[in-house]
């Protein structure tokens, strides 16, 4: 069981609600609300709706954001939000309108009829989300009958038929799709137009009834430009025939993507099978490790070897936890190590985008003992009830039932097999860190500055810098508060280099000057061209000489917004304008990243107060992705990104 794909924009889509069904025994009206970007539009926008059915649904955004649509129960609905005067999809997301014919989305706040949600690289994962059903219950089974040869017919727009033809090969065009032989819903597909196997794609494909879904994607690169396409497709299948849609997602960065230009667009297309016992095209390796690789990397969520027409980058997932911390780092060869895991609430979401990303840990760090921190990480290596890795359930049919007792490990129902657990060390002083204690049980040890992390990668150097008052070098301080004991991780990968230190402070408000250490400890490895800002951008961080010793070109950080109290929410009222000014000020920073806008009141009233938000960024404006901010990295380069941004840098 898995939460499956949403697509959504960020900054665009808030929360959506619905009525209960009406008198009608198929139909009710869904209305939604659309914030942020898209209502600056001032009424150019529309909701354009394409159905399993083929049928196309047209519908005004008023000024304010609102719309009503009438959605038919039991139909899977590609929604894009258009500009009119453009005629740019602005947003897009696949729903399935269920029985009851609930729509909701929230991302990453609280729980709603889809659970809470995360965006990640164009998707949107919930955690009560999109056929997230357990397999056990019949719900969802493989495709059978959309295997063998096909023949896609998509009924492009004139003006998406180029890129189309550049992706596909044309917009009417021949595939292939074999199951994995391990696990029927994982495939691989080949493009087989012109009769060649060319440009295999690996991902998954479900049945539900009638319905038929398939999600795959692919790399681009030209010497200019990275492009990433997602491929999405939806139908009825009936007698070989399947009807429905196709959606192509294209995110790209460079100095010249005419090529591959950012889209997100959807069509009706038509899916014919014309031979299913074709086998002509040669499955790619299947996998469960890393070593099973000629390429070194292990597609978990696929148990396919990765096939690229590139390096493998580094990638570095800042995850949206609200107000806290969540760092995935996955190395080119699939190492993974997990900074910090959020609050308790975040921890089966997060789980569940690391189980797609990375399917296993090699470490997990806690920096320190705050609960924005280190509280999310139990139910992320534990497998917390409702989740897979159910206490008492076996969830992956090997014959054994998830106990309490157990840790991550491979073969076990756990969510998360994990080797080792590091953390600051010494007892934890808060009795609410007893279950972090027993999570981790023989797992967990100390961080030692100076030591260098076992990933399998020999280019990839990972460092503690520093852990509990200690700098890497033995220079030690005198401990004030949890945070003087942050975890610091150096991360270093031929000519890139990325710095993180928890919630360590610098000198700012009073606090000891550990992140001025810290630099003259590392100051042969220096630069680094990422920092994530200490302390979620705390003016107890961050301070002018700091930055003028690591003279970073990206600063990112990981924050919370405010308009209500509670668990998740930023009462500090963070990014800080004194640390926002010191960044502005140091003028190796080009670009600000952040997971939220943040800057909730000062008064702690959970409110924006006047003067408060928006933060006066100046010409450093920052890129917000609400959701899951994606660094990929290579040894002489590296890309920023959300869904509605994609920066490349030359590394230092």
């Amino acid at each position: 069981m898995r939460p499956l794909a949403l697509l959504a924009t960020a900054s665009a889509l808030a929360l959506f609600g619905c009525d209960k069904p009406d008198a009608e025994p198929t139909e009710a009206y869904v209305y939604g609300t659309l914030k942020s970007a898209v209502t600056a539009a001032g009424g150019n926008l529309q909701v354009v709706a394409l159905t399993s059915a083929r049928g196309v649904k047209i519908v005004p955004i008023e000024a304010d954001g609102s719309f009503v649509m009438k959605l038919t129960r039991n139909y899977t609905y590609s929604l894009n939000i258009q500009d009119k005067t453009t005629n740019e999809y602005v947003a897009s997301f696949l729903y399935r309108a269920g029985p009851n014919l609930s729509l909701s989305l929230n991302l990453g706040t609280e729980d709603v009829d889809l659970g809470a949600c995360q965006l990640l690289e164009g998707e949107v994962f919930c955690e009560n989300g999109f056929f997230d059903s357990p397999q056990a219950t019949g719900a969802l089974s493989p495709v059978t009958d959309m295997l063998g040869a096909i023949t896609v017919a998509v009924e492009a727009d004139p003006a998406d038929q180029p890129l189309l033809t550049r992706l596909l090969g044309n917009t009417t065009f021949e595939v292939e799709m074999q199951p994995n032989p391990d696990n029927p819903y994982n495939v691989a597909l080949w493009n087989k137009t012109n009769a060649q196997c060319t440009a295999t794609l690996i991902g998954s494909a479900e049945a539900s009834g009638d319905e038929r879904y398939l999600y795959t994607q692919r790399v681009y690169s030209t010497d200019t430009c990275v492009a990433t396409a997602r491929f999405q497709a939806n139908c009825k299948a009936a007698g070989g025939v399947c009807d429905g849609f196709l959606r192509v997602d294209v995110t790209s960065s460079g100095e010249d993507c005419t090529e591959f230009p950012p889209t997100h667009v959807a069509h009706p297309a038509v899916f014919t099978v014309t031979d299913a016992a074709a086998k002509s095209c040669t499955l790619p390796a299947t996998c469960k490790e890393n070593v099973e690789c000629a390429s070194g990397v292990c597609d978990l969520d696929a148990g396919f070897c990765r096939v690229t027409d590139r390096p493998v980058p580094m990638r570095i997932y800042h995850l949206d936890v609200g107000q806290g911390d969540s760092t995935l780092v996955v190395t080119p060869a699939g190492g993974a190590v997990l900074i910090d895991g959020g609050r308790t609430a975040s921890g089966r979401l997060t789980a569940a985008l690391i189980r797609r990303l990375a399917g296993h840990l090699d470490y997990t760090i806690a920096t320190h003992y705050d609960g924005d921190h280190v509280s999310g990480l139990s139910p992320i290596v534990r497998g917390p009830d409702g989740a897979p890795g159910r206490k008492g359930v076996d969830d992956n049919a090997n014959g054994t039932a998830d106990e309490d007792a157990e840790i991550g490990a491979l073969g076990t129902d756990d969510l998360l097999p994990l080797t080792a657990a590091l953390d600051r060390g010494t007892d934890p002083t808060s009795a609410n860190l007893d279950v972090y204690v027993r999570s981790m049980g023989a797992k967990r040890r100390a961080a030692m500055p100076g030591e260098t992390l076992t990933l399998p990668d020999p280019n990839v150097t990972a460092t503690i810098v520093c852990a509990n008052g200690t700098v890497m070098g033995g220079q030690s301080f005198p401990i004030a508060d949890e945070n003087d004991r942050s975890v610091g991780l150096l991360l270093e990968y031929g000519d890139f280099k990325y710095l993180t230190l928890g919630d360590l402070p610098g000198g700012g408000s009073g606090q000891r000057r550990l992140e001025q250490a810290v630099a003259a400890a590392i100051a042969d490895r220096l630069p680094v061209d990422v920092l994530h800002l200490s302390h979620h951008g705390s003016a107890a961080s961050s301070q002018p000489d700091f930055l003028a010793q690591v003279a970073p070109v990206v600063a990112i950080t990981s924050v919370g917004d405010s308009e209500t109290c509670g668990p998740g929410f930023n009462t500090y009222g963070l990014p800080a304008q004194s640390a926002l000014d010191n960044v502005r000020a140091q003028r190796t920073v080009k670009a600000l990243y952040q997971t939220e806008q943040g800057g909730a009141s000062f008064s702690g009233a959970c409110v924006l107060d006047n003067g408060q938000m928006p933060r006066n960024y100046g010409e450093l404006q920052p890129d917000v992705t609400y959701g899951t901010l994606t660094l990929e990295a290579w040894p002489h380069a590296y890309r920023v990104f959300g869904l509605n941004f994609d920066d490349l840098y030359d590394a230092k």
